[in-house]
């Protein structure tokens, strides 16, 4: 007997063909049962550090359960908050954030590209560099056409705009704008292991990137250094002393020794001023 499927919630217009469907298949009632499962029968058996996707689930509680000692599950877990900071109800629409927003996300999960490179540096935790980060590769140039481009995603959200607004150019130019900020190319540019053409791939896929600045690669292995060598970089307990700032992020790490470390990013592009707040105790 072929089981009954249930119809995923309309959350989207009226009309629509498909809704999002996660609530049925996503992180259901027996996927700890599961996970429990796989960690007994076979990752328990071998010296390994597991790692593990968790979609579409924003409460702490939560993802912390699968993670923690005795969970019997896994050790550590990506979480998508920050990536998912732009998206509203559907992936391919834009959503405006501020730094406030990106604060708050960081803040609950305690965990230009040489900026980021150094928030990433000096949380706590372990780092995963993924897909060109350490060397600061960049979107793909929006003057690429997109009919070059081949992700799934996009080809099928590209075809949208143009059978529903064939004759409308604000719209069609819209979808462009998505694609050129959203498009799942802008991750899957082939890595650039060389200066020559296709980033030195015989057969990419798809075109490779411009060479990006060494710079960006070179500060990030100074700070990788700096991260081994010093403890509260790891393990220390992060603190915003600055949280309603627009433009600043600034965060206290303390060691369990006492070490502090207190990092300040400055987001907006602009020259600030930035003063400790009072309460802050540092020691210089």
């Amino acid at each position: 007997m072929v089981p009954k499927y249930p119809d995923a919630e309309v959350s989207l217009r009226l009309g629509r063909k498909c809704q999002p469907g996660l609530q049925c298949f996503v992180n259901r009632p027996r996927s700890y049962q599961y996970l429990r499962a796989i960690h007994r029968e076979a990752l328990s058996k071998y010296d390994t550090i597991t790692m593990g996707e968790i979609l579409g689930v924003s409460d702490e509680q939560d993802v912390w359960e699968t993670v923690c000692a005795n969970s019997g599950m896994l050790m550590m877990n990506f979480i998508f908050d920050a990536i998912d900071i732009d998206v509203s109800n559907v992936r391919m629409k834009l959503k405006l954030w501020d730094v406030k927003e990106m604060k708050s996300i960081i803040t609950g999960w305690q965990r230009g590209a040489k900026l980021i490179a150094l928030m990433q540096t000096t949380l706590g935790g372990t780092i995963f560099v993924y897909q060109g980060e350490e060397a600061g590769m960049r979107n793909i140039p929006a003057s690429w056409p997109i009919e070059g481009l081949n992700d799934i995603e996009t080809l099928n959200y590209w075809k949208k705009c143009i059978d529903l607004y064939t004759n409308d150019e604000e719209q069609v130019e819209s979808g462009c704008k998505i694609i050129n900020v959203k498009a799942r190319e802008h991750s899957k540019n082939p890595m650039q292991w060389s200066e020559r053409g296709n980033s030195g791939f015989c057969d990419p896929g798809m075109k490779g990137n411009d060479p990006e600045d060494l710079s960006v690669w070179q500060f990030g292995n100074e700070q990788f250094v700096t991260k081994e060598q010093v403890d509260v970089l790891v393990d220390g307990h992060s603190h915003q002393p600055s949280p309603q700032d627009h433009n600043i992020y600034a965060h206290l790490g303390t060691s369990q020794n006492c070490e502090k470390w207190l990092v300040v990013l400055n987001y907006s592009g602009l020259e600030i001023e930035w003063t400790i707040p009072s309460g802050t105790e540092m020691n210089f």
